[in-house]
């Protein structure tokens, strides 16, 4: 997959109220993604801690569900053979996962992993995705009961489980670091990984407004105000598969194992960062009826595509 840029801007308002400033800290987390925290707050806030504890905790969660880091539970699970210690906040988000794949009718599945990995493999070796290939791996990723949990260990139903978290991962990790700086006493702040972003305000009627880049060149063609909760948006035209010299998109359909190609991008606008990163993942997928279907399974969303 190629790198990935944002496909939102930001254009931030300030806070009118001369007991209010505004602090911000970058950071570069999950490999190479770039990750914004603005905080507001009172001028003797102390914004050092809150960073500090922000910085903590994303290194934990990098550490812990990143795919690629040797060390971390998802890459041990990931290549584990037959069994692996159980432990809650991986079930946690597993579980999470589950629902919204309901929810989604199947369209978000987190074990998706065979299949990105085999489109990961026909790019490096520079050779077309094969069907008979494909089947098999849309078989793997779609087995009912892929684990177990049992005696304190997570049986795999065999050893080519895997799973990948992309789709929700950064959503999530928005909504726990905005948990954490409501409970540290910010009362308002945006999180923003690599585009993805997770905002509050508990002190004005103020949103943030947020532009959406365009996918035919460096613009924005449509600018949301958001107060609280999350937008973000998936889209075919940064990250992708490039196989001899053809484009696929690194958004896959668990059920046949096509790259997503009926449109160019979705952002959602959702209450929660783990519900609008899902369902962006699912809804690149989706035609107009089946997308229609699918948003009546949640509450308070707002889409916006680019086909």
């Amino acid at each position: 997959m190629k790198k990935s840029f944002f496909l939102l801007f930001i254009f931030f308002i300030f806070i009118n109220c001369s007991k209010l400033v505004e602090r911000r800290k970058n950071y570069l987390f999950f490999g190479n993604v770039n990750v914004s925290i603005i905080l507001y707050g009172e001028r003797e806030f102390d914004f050092d801690k809150v960073f500090k504890d922000v910085e903590d905790t994303l290194k934990k969660l990098d550490n812990f569900f990143s795919k690629y880091n040797q060390n971390s539970y998802v890459y041990r699970f990931n290549r584990s053979e037959n069994f692996i210690e159980k432990n809650d906040e991986f079930l946690k988000l597993i579980f999470l996962s589950d629902s919204l794949k309901k929810l989604t009718d199947g369209y978000f599945n987190v074990f998706i992993e065979p299949l990105l990995s085999y489109y990961s493999r026909c790019e490096k070796e520079e050779r077309e995705p094969e069907t008979d290939s494909i089947k098999f791996f849309v078989q793997l990723v779609n087995d009912s009961n892929q684990f177990t949990v049992k005696d304190g260990k997570i049986y795999k139903k065999n050893k080519y489980v895997a799973l990948d978290f992309g789709g929700i991962a950064k959503g999530y990790f928005g909504d726990i670091v905005v948990d954490l700086l409501k409970k540290e006493g910010v009362e308002k702040g945006l999180v923003n990984l690599g585009g993805d972003i997770v905002c509050f305000n508990l002190v004005d009627e103020k949103p943030f407004r947020v532009g959406i880049r365009s996918f035919e060149k460096d613009s924005v063609v449509k600018v949301e105000e958001i107060l609280n909760g999350s937008i973000v948006t998936s889209g075919d035209y940064f990250r992708y598969y490039e196989i001899k010299g053809k484009r696929y998109c690194h958004i896959i359909d668990p059920k046949i194992g096509n790259p997503s190609s009926s449109i160019h991008s979705v952002t959602v606008i959702a209450p929660n960062g783990t519900t609008s990163d899902a369902l962006a993942t699912a809804l690149m997928l989706l035609k107009d009826e089946k997308r229609e279907e699918v948003l009546k399974n949640f509450e308070g969303i707002k889409i916006y595509i680019q086909d």
